[in-house]
């Protein structure tokens, strides 16, 4: 029920600062035959009711370093240069769209390891989210934000040089639910961490998973048939991967 789908064997542990922390493994996948990988911790909480939330482990923030905020990105690009696209760039504020058919708005991720944070507002109806880990063929990762029935799913998407009549390969990787905002604005905290992935919906982690699929240098939004603005984001450098520990078994 707290723990997205993939994620068993949870452990719950105080830590040395008295934060409670929740660990679990992963199989990867889909499969629970397939390898297994113990993930970073999350952070438990309650609310008035005292019901356990789930919560991005704070001690990310002790990490991370050369915070680069939204008007210091690269320069926002359209990948795939869809005439219906529109893509206007403001103070701490990026409005996209696409009347017709989808398009990526992508900028050269500033490192392999980050926290990108920020505010995502629809302001025209459609299809929309982030994405990661992007090429020049659009194949990465896609977070799908239903903001009518308040769910997210993040998807492997990847083009297919073998087969040109089914030229993509797609994957969901897990799913969850959010709280619909009636403003249909959400403020969103996005970690990629080696082949870690984890995603916070209004302070709630909502995503948390292991993907080795892909690591390619475009983050960005995508759009079909919407209008979408991303305001006050910012990108912190987390330090390089040292390690992963992979069971076999």
């Amino acid at each position: 029920m707290l723990l997205p789908q993939g994620n068993y064997a949870a452990r719950v542990v105080e830590s040395i600062n008295g934060k409670t922390l929740i660990y679990s493994f992963f199989y990867t996948s889909g499969l629970i035959n397939s390898h297994r990988v113990f993930l970073p911790p999350k952070q438990l909480d309650t609310d008035e009711k005292g019901r356990l939330l789930l919560k991005s482990f704070d001690h990310w923030e002790d990490v991370a370093y050369d915070v680069l905020d939204q008007n210091h990105f690269n320069t926002v690009r359209c990948l795939f240069n869809n005439p219906t696209a529109t893509c206007k760039v403001e103070d701490n504020r990026w409005v996209v769209g696409s009347r017709s058919g989808y398009e990526l708005f992508v900028v050269e991720k500033p490192a392999d390891d980050f926290i990108w944070e920020g505010v995502l507002s629809v302001e025209g109806m459609g299809k929309l989210g982030l994405v990661t880990d992007m090429d020049q063929d659009g194949s990465g990762y896609y977070y799908s934000f239903d903001v009518v029935n308040g769910h997210i799913e993040v998807r492997a998407w990847g083009f297919n040089e073998a087969d040109i009549r089914s030229n993509f390969h797609f994957k969901v990787l897990q799913d969850s639910q959010f709280t619909i905002n009636p403003n249909y604005t959400y403020h969103f905290k996005l970690i990629r961490f080696g082949n870690y992935i984890e995603l916070a919906i209004d302070g709630l982690v909502k995503l948390t998973l292991i993907d080795y699929n892909y690591n390619n240098n475009f983050i960005g939004l995508y759009s079909a048939s919407s209008v979408v603005s991303l305001n006050n984001s910012f990108i912190k450098k987390l330090p390089p991967l040292e390690d992963e520990y992979i069971s076999n078994s």
